[in-house]
């Protein structure tokens, strides 16, 4: 994980470029001496998440991975917040896809991004899902401010 924090100082805003980070560890930093744990002979990963998209990625890419993820962590629980009182299905199911995206990010401090399809299938699940509860409730503004709109307004949506 020090070796990543290494690479993103060095490389902090578009970091080293996706999937490099093994190579550069195993090349530029495995030898350095503040980094050196023991002789490693095959390159690894950074065994962190944000670590290793930090130094793949930098700070750019980083941002839009958290941006991605925390908007629509945001409106899930939006969602889940808004039909909670009159569709318990629906409350549920954007809850438990909020669970599963925060599930993975936890999991992120101590490992790297492995599995990426598995990711990016949670993150097109927790879309769709949204999207199922938004079209379920088509009397909720889904604004920025959720409120339910107007019987006339309801009317014009039909």
């Amino acid at each position: 994980m020090l070796a990543a924090l290494h690479v993103f100082r060095d490389y902090p805003v578009f970091g080293v470029g996706p999937g490099q980070f093994p190579r550069f560890y195993f090349v530029d930093y495995s030898k350095s001496a503040d980094i050196k744990f023991r002789d490693i002979v095959v390159p690894r990963r950074a065994h962190n998440l944000y670590l290793e998209l930090a130094a793949e990625v930098g700070a750019v890419g980083l941002a839009v991975f958290l941006a991605i993820v925390g908007l629509l962590m945001r409106a899930l629980g939006a969602a889940r917040r808004a039909v909670a009182a009159h569709d318990e299905e629906a409350a549920d199911l954007a809850g438990a896809m909020w669970l599963g995206l925060l599930a993975y990010l936890v999991s992120g401090l101590l490992l790297h991004i492995a599995y990426q399809r598995y990711f990016w299938l949670l993150l097109a699940m927790a879309s769709s899902a949204l999207h199922i509860v938004r079209s379920r409730h088509p009397e909720i503004a889904w604004g920025t401010a959720l409120r339910v709109r107007p019987a006339s307004a309801r009317e014009a949506v039909r």
